[in-house]
């Protein structure tokens, strides 16, 4: 007579391990990503400005030494012929606080 074994037993015991080393796996990847220093830079509080959200137009002036110089010049030609009656300034002109660029 043939007795039939069970092999239920078997592949609980290997379910419960592996979920056992998947659950130390991520403990061990949990604890290690804790341990790394923060992401975030401090600041020191007296160099931040902090002031309250307010709603309207924000002015942002930026002074810099240099010229102001063109990445891309496109020259746009014109289809039919035509005249120029005044040339507002010439490029490389150098412009002030002021200039108008009529008369």
């Amino acid at each position: 007579m043939d007795i039939i074994r069970d092999t239920k037993p078997q592949k609980k015991k290997k379910r419960i391990i592996w979920t056992a080393a998947g659950l130390a796996g991520v403990l061990a990847v949990t604890l290690g990503i804790r341990a790394l220093p923060t992401a975030v830079p401090t600041v020191d509080g007296a160099t931040v400005w902090r002031d309250t959200v307010q709603q309207g137009t924000m002015v942002r002036q930026v002074r810099g030494a240099g010229t102001l110089v063109p990445e891309q010049m496109r020259w746009i030609t014109a289809v039919t012929a035509g005249r120029i009656e005044h040339i507002a300034l010439l490029p490389g002109t150098t412009v002030k606080k002021g200039t108008s660029s009529c008369g």
